[in-house]
C-alpha cells in the first residue's frame, strides 16, 4: 500500500523533527543530523525530515569548511 506523504503523523513524530531542529539552529549539527537519520528510519514517509536532514548536512559541511580557513 502507498503511503501519502500528508497523512497524519504522531506528536512523537512532529517532536522529534522539532529536537532536530532545534540541535541544528543551535550550531550542534552532529547531533541534528543523528535525530533526522534516526527519524527518517522510523517514519521514512515524513518529508519534513528528510529536507531537515539535507539542511543539517549542508550547514554542518559549510561551518566545517568556514572552520578550515
Amino acid at each position: 500500500s502507498e503511503v501519502r506523504a500528508d497523512a497524519p503523523v504522531s506528536e512523537e513524530i512532529v517532536a522529534l523533527n522539532e529536537l532536530g531542529f532545534r540541535k541544528v539552529t543551535e550550531g550542534n549539527y552532529r547531533e541534528g543530523v543523528e535525530i533526522f537519520r534516526r527519524l527518517i528510519s522510523v517514519a521514512p514517509q515524513y518529508p519534513q525530515a528528510h529536507f531537515n536532514l539535507g539542511i543539517a548536512l549542508g550547514l554542518r559541511h559549510l561551518d566545517k569548511a568556514r572552520s578550515n580557513r
